[in-house]
This record gives structure tokens, sequence and C-alpha cells, in this order.
């Protein structure tokens, strides 16, 4: 944040905070996990953030085993009130599997983040009251790597993007439970325009721009993916669909460790990216 000039701690509970200009995102920008107050030692303390955690909360880290489990135990000298909670246990595991536990009555609660298990889950009568759908602000983008051909080129971008059928993939891909998206804010951001036109889905013109740019023939594309990613049915359904504007996607599936190593290396030429933001402000979805 730019205008952010000063940050000042008047005492041991109260910090100034000094604005060069007005920024009508500021207070929502208090929010963010980015903006929580630390001691300034607490950088130098070996292992910060992992080992060793500072916090104001109503529970305290008891033991942290990443990619395995964290455990929580109750803060009793918490300046809000003790909370009923003893102890809290989230242990990391893979949907499906964290699904059969809460099944069987191991786990409390889980996330569903596919669509078509989250429709099953409120068709069943027995689970569908359990079911709690909290809305988040954010959006599904589909990523080009603008440093790789033949995304490179501004009408090979477009021409993908008219030959989606954004409707489809949100009310029977998704279940009807994403809101076509018309620009990368969420119709919950600061700055977002109602009346905005949704991109056009109208593969015969996608085609006839592909021709323009070179690509008679068609084009072929590659999409990366991890073996965990929800949003794989996505590309799934887009392996499909272009064929009809003359689009070949393939798709490659790799692990998450993979994923992040090929992409640090800059060579995942299109993925699909799930980006939330949770403050509100839009320069949260525009870095």
């Amino acid at each position: 944040m730019k205008s952010l000039a000063l940050r000042s701690m008047m005492n041991d509970y109260t910090f100034s905070f000094t604005l060069t200009s007005p920024n009508v995102t500021f207070l929502n920008s208090l929010s963010d996990l980015a903006f929580a107050i630390y001691p300034a030692e607490a950088k130098d303390i070996p292992g910060w953030g992992v080992e060793t955690v500072i916090g104001t909360g109503p529970f305290m880290l008891k033991e942290f085993r990443p990619t395995e489990k964290l455990v929580l135990e109750r803060y009793d000298n918490y300046h809000g009130g003790v909370k009923k909670l003893q102890r809290m246990e989230f242990v990391h595991m893979d949907e499906n599997t964290a699904l059969m536990e809460f099944e069987a009555g191991n786990i409390d609660i889980t996330d569903i983040s596919d669509a078509r298990l989250i429709a099953w889950y409120l068709g069943s009568p027995e689970y569908r009251d359990m079911v709690h759908r909290v809305e988040q602000s954010g959006v599904i983008l589909l990523s080009f790597n603008m440093q790789m051909e033949p995304f490179t080129d501004r009408e090979v971008r477009r021409a993908i993007s008219m030959a989606i059928n954004r409707e489809e993939i949100a009310n029977q891909l998704l279940q009807g439970l994403y809101t076509p998206a018309k620009s990368i804010l969420p119709n919950s951001v600061l700055g977002y325009d109602p009346d905005l036109e949704p991109i056009e889905y109208n593969p015969a013109k996608a085609k006839e721009i592909l021709a323009s740019a070179g690509y008679p023939d068609g084009l072929h594309i590659q999409a990366i993916t991890t073996d965990t990613a929800a949003t794989t049915v996505i590309l799934q359904y887009l392996e499909q669909s272009l064929k009809e504007a003359n689009i070949f996607l393939t798709i490659q599936t790799v692990d998450a460790a993979g994923f992040n190593d090929i992409r640090a290396q800059g060579k995942v030429p299109m993925f699909i990216l799930t980006w939330v933001g949770e403050s509100g402000e839009p320069d949260s979805l525009l870095v």
C-alpha cells in the first residue's frame, strides 16, 4: 500500500498509522493477515512462524507437524473470556479422505470444494442439514503465462476467452454454485462495475481470430494441474469444449511439489487459479 507512510507504537496496545494520501481501502486492508501486529523482536526468534508463534487469541499452539497436523489448546488467560472448547486438532488429508472420515464420525468439520460433491451432499437427506455455505470474495481464473508462446499474442488469449462458455461452466459443471465472472473483480469488491458487458461466447468468431493470428488449422495449447486440484474438472471440460473453436488442449497432471517446481521455473504455460481477496479491497485481487 503505497500511501502507508508510518506505523508508530503509542503504547503497548495502541498503534498509530499515518497515510501520505487518502485511501478508501485502508480500513478494509487492516483485516488482512498481512497487517497482523507482532513484537519487533519476534522476527529474530529461531523457528518464528513455525515452531514459535505469538498471538492474542483464545487458543495457543501445542503441536505443529507440517503436512500432518496442528494442535491448539485453550488459553485460559485469554482477555475475551475462557472458551468452551478445550482442544482443537487440524489434520492434513485430501478432500475425499476427509469426507470419508467425516462420515465415519472421526472428524467434526471438513471443507468441500468439489462442486459435484457439494451438490451430492446438499441432496442427501442424511447430510444436507450439515452443509453450511460460506460466501467468498474471489474468482476462478484461467491463467496464461504471457512469457510463453502462444500466449504472448493478445489475439490468441482473446480467442481462447471467447471460446469458453462461462454460463455452462457455472450453471451446469459447477452445479449453479458459482456466478459467471465478467471481470477479475468479483461483485463484492470495491471497484466492480455492474454495467460491464460479459465476455462474448462465440466459438465461430474465436476460430476467425485464430486464423487471422496465424493459426488457420487450429491452436494446440497445454495446461498443468495438480493431482488434488478440485478445479481440474474445469480443465477437463475445456479439453472437450474448446475443440469447437479449433483449440486443442492437453492436460499434464503432477503432484503439488512438482507443480510448484515447474511454476518457479516459469514453465507452466496455463493453469487454473483460484484467488480470494478476503479484505474486500481490489488490490488483493490485482497483484
